[in-house]
């Protein structure tokens, strides 16, 4: 495991604040934040200090929250959904929902947004990506993609060409 952290809480109200400019408020104020040499933030409930070390057995520590960039916060696929923002939110059309979990990069046209923004659709919510020049930059990774998306009438979900 690498070396993490525990932020003080001028860092922690730096991060709050980037991603509050970002996505709108929300309250994180159960958990402890941690980062590793990367900048990578990771949280974990404060209810963890009340189990007993000696029995339980831990090989991670916290949720992979996101990362912090020269160019703002990047959210993990479960940050976001944490956060559930309420700016910088993309809504994916459901031939574009494919798209995006395979890895693409998707056209939204004109939209007035900066930074990173959430992708979802409807109540679903798929990540974080980049907005630059009127297109959502991917930021899955790459082992969290999903190669093939087969067609089926329960879910609607069917394989869609995506314009690459």
């Amino acid at each position: 495991m690498k070396h993490l952290r525990i932020l003080n809480s001028k860092e922690i109200k730096r991060i709050l604040k980037t991603l509050e400019e970002q996505f709108g408020k929300f309250d994180l104020r159960d958990y402890v934040f941690f980062m590793n040499n990367d900048s990578k933030v990771f949280l974990l409930s404060r209810k963890f200090a009340e189990l007993d070390e000696k029995k339980v057995r831990v090989n991670n520590l916290g949720l992979y929250f996101g990362k912090e960039e020269v160019d703002g916060f990047r959210l993990t696929i479960e940050g976001a959904q944490l956060v559930n923002p309420k700016k910088n939110v993309v809504n994916l059309t459901k031939d574009q929902v494919p798209c995006w979990m395979r890895g693409e990069d998707i056209e939204v046209g004109d939209l007035k947004l900066y930074g990173y923004v959430v992708v979802k659709h409807e109540d679903d919510i798929f990540g974080c990506g980049r907005f630059k020049e009127g297109r959502v930059l991917n930021s899955i990774p790459k082992s969290r993609r999903i190669i093939g998306i087969q067609s089926d009438d329960k879910t609607g979900l069917r394989t869609v060409k995506c314009g690459k």
